[in-house]
Parts: structure tokens; sequence; C-alpha cells
């Protein structure tokens, strides 16, 4: 299928697989954490002193202040830089001397919450089909909401509830899907970034990222991929695993997982992939 450019057609996308598997098949944790004291956490945390930097009164607060500081220290603008490895100590040598991809923001907001014992990891948030085109964030426990929930560092923006609180990314999904009749925007946190050039996607131009973004993100929540170990540079090896969570019906195999770096484990088990840690 190839992309109209109206916004609908990824709401069409979305209720041609609606769903997942929620029943648990798995015995067992698939996903493991970093311990906050391994030698590279414990670095980054002091070297940066994360414990002053990560404010707030609850986990969500807390959550919210390291995405606030990742995003004002590495958004940049000029020419993209690419560090010498894939972990936060490396990605933080280079801030400030061009721009970074998503995977980058990603990476140092992931790891900078593990120093300071917060459950998350990375999520890959992938489209229907391949368009060379992904975006990639960060889901974290919120134990006072029982709930893996999401944010996008790089926009320095998360998903709302209608509590005010962040959404997981099944609820994201499900919110775009019941616009099938109309566009359907789940509500989020104003993208603080002022748009200084053209915001084109598809040939559509959008005035502002936040209504690029509301439709950029619901071509991006059809499927999603962690890695299974959720410390500091992992996942960027052939030997490192992989899990993908694809939706129910949906067995296609296109380039993203052709040329995934990793081995790559297939599950359509929502409450597998997003196991209580």
């Amino acid at each position: 299928m190839i992309y109209p450019l109206e916004e609908k057609s990824y709401l069409d996308i979305l209720n041609n697989y609606p769903d997942f598997e929620h029943v648990s098949s798995v015995e067992g944790k698939i996903f493991s954490f970093e311990n906050e004291n391994s030698n590279n956490l414990l670095n980054l945390r002091n070297i940066y002193g994360i414990k002053k930097i990560a404010t707030g009164e609850d986990t969500f607060e807390k959550v919210v202040s390291v995405m606030d500081w990742v995003h004002n220290k590495l958004f940049n603008s000029g020419e993209h830089v690419t560090p010498k490895a894939k972990n936060s100590l490396r990605i933080l040598e280079i801030s400030g001397k061009g721009q970074l991809f998503c995977i980058y923001y990603a990476i140092v907001m992931n790891e900078t919450l593990l120093s300071i014992g917060v459950k998350s990891k990375i999520i890959y948030c992938l489209p229907y089909e391949f368009d060379s085109d992904y975006h990639v964030g960060v889901i974290v426990y919120i134990p006072e909401l029982s709930e893996w929930c999401y944010f996008d560092p790089t926009f320095n923006t998360y998903f709302l509830g209608d509590n005010k609180m962040p959404l997981s990314i099944n609820t994201l999904r499900n919110t775009y899907r019941k616009g099938i009749t109309g566009w359907n925007v789940p509500n989020f946190f104003p993208i603080p970034i002022k748009k200084d050039w053209a915001l084109i996607f598809y040939g559509v131009e959008y005035e502002s990222y936040d209504k690029w973004y509301s439709v950029y993100m619901s071509k991006n929540c059809f499927r999603f991929a962690s890695p299974v170990k959720s410390f500091f540079g992992y996942g960027w090896e052939n030997k490192d695993r992989w899990i993908f969570l694809n939706p129910l019906n949906y067995s296609i195999k296109n380039e993203y997982d052709q040329n995934w770096i990793g081995n790559i484990t297939y599950t359509n088990n929502i409450n597998d992939f997003l196991q209580i840690p």
C-alpha cells in the first residue's frame, strides 16, 4: 500500500489491524534492566549530576525533568553529526556540535533514567510499510500508574490522557484508531520548538510542529520494537536481541525487519511486550 496524502489513510491502516493479543503467553521476564550502580551508569550519573537534574516528587515528574534536560542538552540545528558509539556518554560528548537523529535522544534519555533506577526502554515506532522513516522514543514504567508510558525527548513532549497523565503506546494507538470517521488527535504537551523551516510531510506543509507531529505519529504507531536488555550501549550488535510487537494478523517482513541489527523475536502480545518489571 502506498500512503496517500490524506491524513485519514493512516487511521484506515490502524483499523485494518486494530488490536494485539492481551493474554500473557510467556512465563518469566522477557526484558531486563541494568542496575543503576553499574560502572557506566554510575559514571553517567556522576559526570552530569543526574540526581540534581531529575527533580520532582514522583516518578512522572522526574521523567519529565529528565526529558526536558535531554532535549535542551542535545537539540541543535545545522548538519547532522554522528557519535562514535551509540551510548549516552559518547552522544553527550558531541552535544551542541550539530543535529542529532531521534535515536540518540532516546538513548540518552533511556540511560539517564536507568542511572537513577527508573525502569525504561528505547522504543522504535514503526509504520505499516517501509518508507525509510520511523521514530524512536522512550517508554517508562510509572509505578504510580502501573503503566508503561511513552515520552519523546526529540520533541520534548508526551501524549496526555483525560487525567493529564501520559499515555501508553496502546492507548495512544487506540486514540488515533477511534478517529476513523474523522481526524482524532490525541492530546500532547505542546512542542517547544520554534518553527524556523518548512515542515513538509508527504507533500503537505504544516504550519506548526504540533500539527505536523499529530500526523507524523499516526503513521508511526503501527508496530513497535525494543531491545530485550535495557542496558548501557545494548542493542547495536548482531548478537543483541530485539522484540517486535506486531498487531494481530500482520506478518509482513519488510526492509525494517530484513536490515535490522540484532536478532528479532516477534510477538502479537502487548502484555508480554509491556511486562510489569
